[in-house]
Formats: structure tokens, C-alpha cells, sequence
């Protein structure tokens, strides 16, 4: 009886154990069952806050309390607002979020009590308060998808990965034949991100996994701009469905997976075919060097053909197997063949022939314009739009060490948008530009950014009509200012005692054409000429005529004397030595008494303004 007891204690237990996994295993999270809404929705950046409710359910469709939840974003610059983070009664947790950058924000729901990933995500695409994106400010996006398409075009996208997709996959991949990919790398505005240098991984799930023959971990570089071609780099031994992936080892969030299906081998490779080409297969190709891969009978002959004309020779392996490596092929058609050939030289059978087309010519741009046109102002928003004859698979610009990414429009050809830098200069426009083909080139447009708009730099023209007039210990100097003198500050005088050593000179205070030197020796011979200077203190490179006078003569104007005038480089002849000046021209000035106790300046002014020029 009690040996009885014991076992139905136990039965008891167990069946315990048992409904307490049932229950627990009915209320588990759902993965596919909880939600996240509203899936889709848009606010502006900064003063709106958006509001995502995660719904926790279980397997049946049953509400979960009390879960701690989570949310993540693939979003920089990122403000999230939230309660406690449990989930009430009806199994739903509210989070408000904003952000302060625009752009399109993935949002994924961590359950930490579960320990579960939910698969559903919610999107939020922030903009600015513009009627350029937007006409209303409470738009609901009833088709999200062609909203972002648009979307994108406007706002900048985030330089980020979220997302990796396998790309150029080929219309039909036998088993047994090696299959070229191109794998890219896109951010959550569905654009090409060429900064990637993530690492990724291949796999293949399901049964069949064991048939693909994949490529090993691959670190994207600086040079693959974002995008990459896995040539020749998988094969799939068996037809059927492989379920490929490919995961960044770094984020495992940002992946790319699609499904590839393998026929059966054709007949081409069938075992009544002595000889064939495995690779590559007929396509066109932007690299004119081309590796032939293929199988012929052991230790064969092989002779490699283009457009009927022998282009090699080569000797199969034991195993069958040859190799052979092209010459650069022309631009155009090229029918590839092998044949095997007996040791008299005789074709004894050929393979299926590989069409090729190659086309190693860059894209070619026709027009480049920029809107607006001419000088602009510090910090002006440019549209650059780029016209090309061929269809561009990617294009950069790079202005002032900024680079900038084109898309194409609508009407054909290739835009975007960048503000002028803040200095004042000219800048020049450097392109990249890759084709469909993956024809890279470089260019340097004829068109240039000119931020600010610069006065004419030529210098004063020559002044004229120089006349002096002698008084006690006192030149007199009258001229003509040059025709264009709307752009004169003022004059310099220069003065000496030899028309080729004018080794003294002084400024005047303005623009005004008289001028006059005292406290000079009287009976002493002096040469004097003048020079204009403009507002951006250019000096004229020519000074005017070099007169001569002798002060202590009071008798009217001063014999003129016709003399070669020196070499004067920018017109600052003598500026060298003003330095070390004797005479005192402290009370050189106008013709006008009052302007004697202000001439000190000018003196003093001089020296600082010969450095500055």
C-alpha cells in the first residue's frame, strides 16, 4: 500500500511538471505574434515626439504581463522617452521617441524577460518642419514604401549599414558551375553606402547546405565603395533551393539573404562532351584580361580560339583540368572556344563557344552644370547635376574635401545637393564615376564653385601730369589722377635725391591730387614721382613721370628735367630702405596750413603700410 502511495506521489509530480511546461510554453512570447505599431509613420525632427506601442503575445494569441521590454534603433543622435518598459494587463508597453537628426529610424522590440528578438519592426521617418517634403504635418503614410522612395531623394541619408543584398545574380546557375555575385551594402534609406569596411559571412541553411560550395569571410575595403563582386566564387554541387545569407560578423543585424535555385548541369557538361569551357560564361565584361577555365581528356592538347584565330595553347592537367589566361581582349564581340587537337595537329573535337562582350570604356559626361551659376555667397545651397550619354552605376563628386553622392532623376540624369564651403576661393569639382560594367573613371570639370564675389585685383593705371612747385625748404606737387580712379584710397610719394635712387616716400591722407614735401635743403636737387593706390591696397606698377626741383628758388615752377625712369617692381621701388629714412618728413601734407600738425601720422602711418602692402 505504501509502495502504492509513493508512485501515484510521483505520477502526481510529474503530471505537475509537465502542465506547468504546458502553461509556460502556451504563455512564452511569440516571436511572429507580438507586433509593434504603428508600423509606418513620420514626425518632425526635434519638437515631435512619435509613439511606438509593442503588443507581447504568446502562441495563441494571449497577452503577456509584466515583460520587460526594449527598444533598439540603427539610428545615431537618437532621444528615446519611455516608462517603466513593463508590459500592463493587455500585454502592450508605450514608448515615445524623437530624434534630432532627419532620416528614416528602424525600430526593434527586445524582449528582456524572454529573451526573445520580436520579428516585427516599426519605422519613423523624421524631416524638418518644410512643405518642401511634406504639405501637412499630420500626413499618414498609406503607402509608406513609395513615400520613402520619395523621401529619400531630399533628406540626407545615414552613412551607416543597415542592410546587405546580394545583387547581379545570374538568370540561370547550374550545378557544377561556378556563379559570380555582387554583394552591396545599403542604409536605411535604401542607399549605396561606399564607406562600409564591414566583415562579412556566407551561409547556406536547410538540408542541402552541404552541396554549396561558398567563398570565405570577405573584409570589404575602401575601394570597393560599398559594393563587391564575388567572381566565380560559388558553386552548388546538386540542383535544388539553397536559402543563401550573408551577415556582417560585426552587427548581425545587418544582413542580406535570398533564395538561389540550381538546375541540373547542362548538356554542355554532360560526359558525352570531351571538352568544355566551365567559366566564364557568355555575358559582357569590363576587364579586357579573361581567365579560361574548363575540362578536357588528361595530358590533351588544348588550343584556346577568339573569332576563329588561335590565341593560345595549353596541355591538360592529369585530372583534366587546363587554365588559360588571355592577352587583353579588344573592346567588341569575342567568340571563345577550346578545341582538342591529336600530336598531328588535327582539331578533334571543339567546345560550345562563349560569347563575350567587352567593354572596358568609361562613362563618358557630357555637360556639367551647377544652380545657381557665378559667385555665391558663404554656405549657398548648390544643386550639381551631371549628364552622361550611358547609364551610371555610381557617381561621386568631391568638393573641398567633402564627398557627395549623385542619383539619377527622373529626367536622365545624375544630381545632388551640397552647400558651398564657408571661405572665399574657388574650388574645383573632382568626379567618380562607375558604369554598369564596373568601368571606373576620374575627371576634373572645366566648371568651378566660386564662393564670394572678388573685386577686379588689376592695379591703378599710371597717374599723369606730375608738376612741382618750389618754396623755401618746400616742394609743391600737383598731377591727374589716373582716368579710372572711382577705386583710388589715396597717393605715395617718392622722393630722393637721384631719379634712380627715389629712396624716401610718404602717404597721403586721401585721394586728393596735391600734395607737398618741406624741410628740405634749400639748393639741394630732388626727383619726385607718385603712384596711386586703391581700396585693396594694390600700388600701381608704373609711377608717373620723375620730375626734378630745387627748393630755395621762389620764382614760380621749377625746371623740368626729362629723365629715364627706373625699374619700379609693383611700385614699390625704395620701400627696402624706408626704414632707415633721415630726412624728417613729419610735415609733408596738402597745400593747406591746417593739415601741418596732422602730417606726424602720416609719417608714422607709412612704415606700417609698407609691411601690410
Amino acid at each position: 500500500m505504501l509502495g502504492f502511495m509513493k508512485i501515484k506521489t510521483k505520477i502526481i509530480g510529474v503530471l505537475s511538471a509537465l502542465l506547468l511546461l504546458s502553461n509556460f510554453a502556451a504563455y512564452a512570447v511569440s516571436k511572429g505574434g507580438s507586433t509593434l505599431f504603428p508600423q509606418s509613420q513620420v514626425a518632425h525632427v526635434s519638437d515631435e515626439d512619435a509613439l511606438i506601442v509593442v503588443q507581447l503575445r504568446d502562441s495563441k494569441g494571449r497577452p503577456l504581463e509584466d515583460h520587460k521590454v526594449k527598444l533598439f534603433s540603427n539610428f545615431e543622435n537618437l532621444t528615446m522617452v519611455a516608462g517603466t518598459g513593463l508590459s500592463n494587463e493587455i500585454g502592450e508597453v508605450e514608448f515615445k521617441v524623437n530624434s534630432k537628426k532627419t532620416g528614416l529610424v528602424r525600430y526593434v522590440a527586445y524582449d528582456l524577460t524572454a529573451d526573445v528578438i520580436l520579428d516585427q519592426a516599426a519605422k519613423v521617418l523624421y524631416f524638418e518642419n518644410s512643405d518642401e517634403l511634406f504639405s501637412t504635418k499630420d500626413l499618414v503614410l498609406n503607402n509608406y514604401e513609395d513615400e520613402i522612395t520619395y523621401a529619400a531623394t531630399i533628406i540626407t541619408p545615414a552613412s551607416k549599414a543597415d542592410a546587405l543584398k546580394f545583387e547581379d545574380l545570374p538568370a540561370v546557375i547550374k550545378a557544377n558551375e561556378p556563379a559570380t555575385f555582387t554583394v552591396s551594402a545599403y542604409d536605411v534609406a535604401n542607399q549605396l553606402v561606399p564607406d562600409y569596411k564591414g566583415k562579412v559571412r556566407f551561409s547556406v541553411s536547410g538540408q542541402n547546405s552541404k552541396f554549396a560550395d561558398l567563398p570565405g569571410d570577405y573584409q570589404f575595403k575602401v575601394e570597393d565603395q560599398g559594393t563587391h563582386i564575388f567572381s566565380l566564387a560559388f558553386k552548388f554541387d546538386q540542383p535544388g533551393v539553397y536559402k543563401m545569407k550573408v551577415t556582417d560578423l560585426d552587427n548581425q543585424f545587418v544582413y542580406g539573404e535570398t533564395d538561389i535555385s540550381v538546375s541540373v548541369a547542362s548538356a554542355s557538361t554532360a560526359s558525352n562532351k570531351k571538352i568544355l569551357i566551365s567559366s566564364p560564361l557568355s555575358g559582357t565584361f569590363s576587364n579586357g584580361v579573361q581567365v579560361i577555365n574548363g575540362r578536357a581528356p588528361a595530358n590533351s592538347t588544348v588550343k584556346i580560339f577568339d573569332n576563329a584565330k588561335e590565341i593560345g595553347s595549353i596541355v591538360a592537367a592529369a585530372n583534366g583540368e587546363f587554365t588559360f589566361t588571355t592577352n587583353s581582349l579588344a573592346d567588341g564581340q569575342h567568340k571563345i572556344y577550346a578545341a582538342i587537337v591529336n600530336d598531328g595537329g588535327t582539331i578533334v573535337e571543339n567546345s560550345e563557344v562563349i560569347n563575350l562582350m567587352i567593354d572596358t570604356t568609361s562613362a563618358e559626361i557630357s555637360k556639367v552644370t551647377l544652380e545657381p551659376a557665378g559667385a555665391v555667397d558663404p554656405g549657398t545651397q548648390l544643386t550639381l547635376k551631371m549628364y552622361s550619354n550611358e547609364n551610371i552605376a555610381q557617381a561621386q563628386v568631391v568638393v573641398n574635401a567633402n564627398i557627395y553622392s549623385l542619383t539619377k532623376s527622373k529626367n536622365g540624369y545624375y544630381q545632388t545637393v551640397f552647400k558651398a564651403p564657408l571661405d572665399f576661393g574657388t574650388y574645383d569639382l573632382k568626379f567618380s564615376v562607375v558604369d554598369e560594367l564596373g568601368n571606373e573613371s576620374t575627371f576634373e570639370s572645366d566648371v568651378k564653385v566660386q564662393v564670394g564675389a572678388f573685386s577686379d585685383n588689376s592695379k591703378p593705371e599710371r597717374v599723369t601730369g606730375l608738376k612741382l612747385e618750389t618754396d623755401d625748404h618746400k616742394v609743391i606737387l600737383k598731377w591727374s589722377a589716373p582716368v579710372n580712379s572711382a577705386n583710388i584710397h589715396h597717393f605715395r610719394v617718392y622722393y630722393g635725391t637721384a631719379p634712380n635712387n627715389l629712396n624716401q616716400a610718404v602717404d597721403t591722407f586721401t585721394n586728393a591730387t596735391t600734395w607737398y614735401i618741406p624741410n628740405l635743403n634749400n639748393g639741394q636737387e630732388y626727383f619726385f614721382a607718385v603712384a596711386a593706390v586703391d581700396n585693396s591696397k594694390n600700388i600701381g606698377e608704373q609711377l608717373s613721370e620723375i620730375l626734378n626741383a630745387t627748393p630755395g628758388v621762389k620764382a614760380g615752377v621749377a625746371v623740368v628735367k626729362e629723365v629715364v625712369s627706373p625699374t619700379i617692381e609693383k611700385g614699390v621701388e625704395g620701400n627696402e630702405i624706408l626704414g632707415e629714412m633721415k630726412d624728417d618728413v613729419s610735415k609733408t601734407g596738402p597745400e593747406i596750413f591746417w593739415l601741418i600738425s596732422l602730417s606726424a601720422i602720416g609719417g608714422v602711418c607709412y612704415s606700417s603700410k609698407k609691411k601690410q602692402l
